[in-house]
């Protein structure tokens, strides 16, 4: 048993190598270029007030923008910030699962659990570009998702009487991990809000745990006023001429509800790992109070539950903005939407009877399932698209093209051109492009690159 499951634990780990190597080829553009402008003309507080006066009240996202590698011009860290995402991805999970079941699984079965989740959430990432190689997308969203579940471990090792150094210091790491979390962005800042309320509803008879919980539901609440009523939310408004009609915002969310759980659900390695978790499930129902309690909510409140994760992670963006211009926010909702989708998957289970099925599935047919859920994690999604990319040499292409126009940029700055006209990006891997400049000079990704190259005006020569 013990060799089986350091072999999955190795097996695992290896199936990150295809994000790793997308690392070498990671490219800063567009905002990346515009924050570490602003810290290099303005300085680092400057600049963080600005933003806060003038463009969005994000104060953590902001001043982990502001302090960008592109700052110091090293492409060097730029590409070791995504490879410390991927790392710090498994390690929280890993945290998360001993937080809740530091006695029911060993160290080994968390470390298969962290990585199984780490490979699900990267594959079924909607946008990995902007996810794990873009500094800017990554940093606000899947950054804050990490710090977001380091905060409920957190938060459930209090309410467990699990103190780190003791009870008063440990609920003040909770409530300085609350304020960092909510400054990060809108849609994680709906889901605590969200979820405070649900778990205080869920404990309402529980007189010993509702002061604590009461306490950072307020929190919550007042830090994410801080941000909402920060003076920069309404200057960003003005930019978008279709924002705040309610009626088209929420209608089309629920639209995009309908579509991405659908697609979620027919993930092949989320269809094949919900089967695989009912005899794991029906071990911690025995062993876990905590696990018990889970499952004695009812199935269509589990549902709810979904649909509502990614609402949380889609309104927003059509209420701001009038489209959902990006998929950034629903990294968000894939990252919640995974263990939510388990438990739901387990309590159906429970409830049809199918839990004596699966635990009657002989061992050797387990194994095989492992086997076939690796292969599945290997092939299909972001990492059977980035093996495509590495081995077509699609990737090293936009990566030289990339290079070569910041040779172009460089030199031009050195020259001290006024106008340049540069190649627009021909080759555009899903999993490494995220935005062109365009033959537009006002466009922002152009003024992104003009201003951090010092060039007055810069277009492309197509509108591909």
């Amino acid at each position: 048993m013990l060799t089986r499951l350091k072999t999955y634990t190795w097996l695992f780990a290896l199936l990150l190598l295809p994000y790793l190597v997308l690392c070498v080829f990671a490219r800063p553009v567009a905002d990346d270029l515009t924050y570490s402008f602003k810290t290099i003309c303005w300085g680092f507080w400057h600049a963080q007030q600005h933003d806060f006066m003038y463009w969005n009240g994000r104060y953590t996202s902001n001043a982990i923008m502001l302090a960008n590698p592109m700052v110091w011009g090293s492409v060097m860290a730029y590409k070791l910030a995504a490879v410390a995402l991927i790392l710090l991805t498994p390690v929280t999970f890993y945290f998360f699962l001993s937080a809740f079941f530091k006695n029911e699984f060993s160290a080994l079965q968390k470390l298969i659990g962290a990585l199984a989740f780490t490979l699900l959430y990267f594959g079924l990432m909607p946008d990995i570009a902007e996810g794990i190689y873009w500094y800017t997308g990554a940093m606000t969203y899947v950054l804050a998702n990490l710090l977001t579940l380091v905060y409920i471990s957190f938060v459930a090792m209090y309410l467990q009487k699990r103190y780190i150094i003791n009870r008063f210091i440990h609920g003040l790491k909770c409530i300085a991990l609350l304020f960092i979390v909510i400054g990060f962005n809108e849609v994680n800042t709906l889901i605590l809000i969200a979820g405070h309320a649900i778990v205080l509803m869920a404990i309402r008879k529980e007189k010993s745990l509702r002061p604590a919980l009461f306490i950072l539901s307020v929190l919550t609440t007042l830090f994410a006023l801080i941000m909402i009523l920060a003076p920069g939310n309404a200057q960003r408004g003005s930019y978008f001429t279709e924002n705040y009609h309610m009626l088209h915002s929420l209608g089309m969310s629920v639209l995009q509800v309908a579509r991405f759980f659908v697609k979620w659900v027919a993930f092949p390695p989320l269809l094949l790992a919900s089967v695989l978790f009912i005899p794991i499930g029906q071990k911690l129902y025995g062993q876990s109070a905590f696990f018990r309690q889970l499952c004695g909510i009812k199935l269509w409140q589990v549902f709810l539950m979904l649909c509502g994760i990614i609402f949380l992670c889609v309104f927003p963006a059509y209420w701001g903005t009038g489209i959902l211009g990006q998929h950034r926010t629903l990294n968000t909702a894939s990252f919640f939407f995974i263990p939510v989708w388990f438990l739901f998957v387990f309590i159906a289970a429970k409830q049809f009877g199918a839990t004596n099925y699966a635990i009657a599935v002989p061992v050797k047919m387990q194994h095989m399932l492992v086997l076939i859920f690796m292969a599945c994690l290997l092939f299909s999604g972001n990492s059977g698209s980035a093996i495509i990319e590495l081995g077509s040499g699609e990737a090293y292409k936009y990566t030289a093209e990339m290079d070569a126009r910041t040779t172009l940029l460089e030199n031009a700055k050195a020259q001290n051109l006024k106008k340049l006209i540069m190649p627009s990006i021909k080759n555009r891997p899903a999993c490494l492009f995220v935005l062109d400049a365009s033959a537009d000079p006002g466009n922002g990704i152009n003024t992104s690159y003009a201003v951090y190259y010092g060039i007055n005006t810069i277009e492309t020569d197509n509108t591909k």
